[in-house]
């Protein structure tokens, strides 16, 4: 009989801890205490006591934080089997703190793993209450990180006010735990937004749903401000006389040249979407549109649009332009560039840089096969340029959650798929294995190729929609078809309107545009092409301008728009987080 796992002991403790407390309630008594009595210390180390007052008191580490600190360290080294092996041995009395860390190694390990269900099982809310502050935060902040990944934006958001009662208020981790929540809110609808407020447990939950529902759907903040003066969420939600709303607004686009039918894509998505917020009661700009291919440089086109007394200025739209334009001189007037700039440079802090950007869209993937368990992956990726800043940001957002890129494949062309994949997958090894067999037997019997067994995912980054059809088959062909692919919208990106059965089962992430309720039914219309996409940025470029000019909250913007929800990072980047969506009998739907 195998002696029991460190995880089924503590399991087993736990659960004698939570017998012991739920028979001491049910006898009428009220424990003052730990369940071990006061100063009692057993192999591990000493227990934990916490009163009433808990959040009156200063941030209280865990007493087992030393023991288990070497586990920790190979876990965030991503060394699990470290983690294991680290671990502290318990005499059979530990307590609460102890048993109740050892799971939250044990959740570590599992998440670490992949092992989703064993991960949840590992942990227990009702223990809570009677940890020290430090693994209390420590377990939250794990739920929370599952949570978000799993786009379970309202457990997302409480369990982010739940660490808020564990940290020191006016301390970096609080005002991070209260980015964290306001940023949870923005993801949910209004319906969710005002069911729970209604079922809400406390006023300051309620004060946070509230303002959250406030400030996107309605059009005044003043009588919130005026029911929750010092509630906490207000320094995210101007009040009314915060706004500054800009008179004029400037739109800069080449819309003669080269690039002149994409530039009119996004004036016209501009445009379109200023006059039907204004049909709705917006507040009415004077807006005008310069040709930047008409003007010497970019900063005399911004110049040309301040003489014309613009307050905003949105555009320009080349990768080069905004490079010149917010590099150069400090801007007098606030910029939404329609485009990242090159370089390191630090970024003007009175400019945005929104870009479609599919660097994006490659660390939404990695976070999206995370949250799906996956954690050893094939990453197929083109030759070149493209490939290179794809490749990279998929890479530092997949290993920074803790995933493995097992094998890689970069074929130079189309005509080089094939062999570039079976060479990842290390096909050739296992025809020479049937090679040998045969030989052996001295038999001409039938072998089929076996694939290499540790890859748990595929991620395909496509630069096109006909390179995704050339892929997506051949993973099957190559006996890797039952591991589930992963791809950006370019894989989306044909204008046809023909349906993709060769893309059937590839998951992907996608702008609302493309997959919003009038283009759903008819499968055939769910296409990502090009024109479509950049109508949907200058619709989105309107949306950032019409938050006027309000002083920043958190990071600023943050609002859910038809190119993804768009949040903004500390390079004063707008970052967009897009919609699951899968290719299913050829159409392609949200997940």
């Amino acid at each position: 009989m195998r002696p029991p796992t460190h995880r089924a002991r503590a399991g087993a403790r736990l659960l004698l801890l939570i017998a012991g407390i739920a028979l001491t309630v049910s006898c009428g008594t009220s424990p003052t205490q730990s369940p071990l009595p006061a100063g009692t210390v057993d192999a591990a180390g000493p227990t934990v006591e916490r009163d009433d007052s808990a959040l009156e008191q200063d941030f209280r580490q865990s007493p087992y934080a030393d023991l288990f600190a070497d586990a920790e360290r190979a876990l965030d080294a991503g060394d699990w089997m470290g983690a294991q092996l680290a671990l502290p041995q318990a005499a059979g009395t530990a307590d609460v703190e102890f048993t109740a860390y050892e799971n939250y190694i044990a959740a570590r390990i599992a998440w670490q793993r992949g092992q989703l269900a064993l991960m949840s099982d590992s942990l227990d809310d009702r223990l809570l209450p009677l940890l020290s502050d430090g693994l209390a935060v420590k377990i939250l902040t794990l739920q929370r990180q599952q949570a978000t990944l799993e786009s379970r934006h309202l457990a997302a958001f409480r369990l982010s006010l739940r660490l808020l009662e564990h940290l020191p208020g006016g301390s970096a981790d609080a005002d991070s735990a209260s980015l964290d929540a306001w940023h949870a809110l923005q993801r949910l609808t209004a319906t969710q937004l005002r069911t729970a407020a209604t079922d809400a447990d406390n006023e300051r939950e309620a004060g946070w749903l509230t303002a959250a529902y406030l400030s996107r759907f309605a059009d005044t903040t003043d009588d919130w401000h005026e029911r929750y003066p010092e509630h906490p969420a207000g320094r995210f939600l101007a009040s009314d006389s915060d706004v500054v709303t800009p008179r004029r607004v400037a739109l800069l686009l080449p819309l003669s040249g080269r690039i002149a039918d994409a530039a009119a894509a996004v004036r016209d998505g501009f445009i379109k979407h200023y006059f039907g917020q204004r049909a709705a009661g917006a507040t009415e700009w004077d807006l005008i549109v310069l040709d930047t291919a008409e003007h010497a440089s970019p900063r005399a086109a911004y110049n040309a649009a301040i003489d014309s007394g613009a307050q905003l200025v949105v555009g320009p739209l080349t990768k080069a332009a905004v490079t010149d334009l917010l590099t150069a001189a400090k801007l007098p007037v606030p910029v939404i560039a329609l485009n990242r700039a090159d370089g390191k440079a630090a970024p003007d802090e009175s400019s945005l840089q929104f870009a479609l950007a599919p660097e994006d869209e490659a660390a939404q993937i990695a976070r999206l096969a995370f949250a799906d368990g996956h954690r050893h992956a094939l990453m197929v990726r083109p030759a070149g340029e493209w490939g290179d800043k794809m490749a990279q940001a998929l890479t530092d957002s997949w290993t920074g959650l803790g995933g493995t890129i097992a094998a890689r494949a970069t074929p130079g062309s189309r005509e080089a798929h094939s062999s570039s994949l079976a060479e990842a997958l290390d096909l050739e090894a296992s025809r020479q294995r049937g090679i040998a067999l045969r030989r052996q037997l001295g038999q001409p019997i039938e072998t089929s190729g076996r694939r290499r067994q540790d890859l748990d995912a595929v991620f395909v980054l496509a630069p096109t929609a006909a390179d995704g059809r050339s892929l997506k088959p051949l993973l099957a062909y190559h006996y890797a078809g039952d591991l589930p692919a992963y791809a950006t919208s370019s894989a989306n990106s044909d204008e046809s309107r023909t349906r993709e059965n060769d893309l059937n089962g590839l998951i992907l992430v996608e702008m609302p545009r493309v997959l919003g309720p009038d283009r759903q039914g008819a499968g055939t219309a769910l296409r990502g092409d090009g024109y479509q996409r950049l109508s949907a940025l200058g619709a989105d470029a309107c949306r950032l301008a019409m938050l006027g000019m309000r002083p920043d909250a958190g990071r600023g913007p943050i609002l859910q728009g038809e190119t993804g929800f768009l949040s903004v990072n500390e390079r004063r980047q707008v970052e967009r987080d897009l919609e699951p969506a899968v290719f299913d009998r050829g159409v392609l739907r949200r997940r």
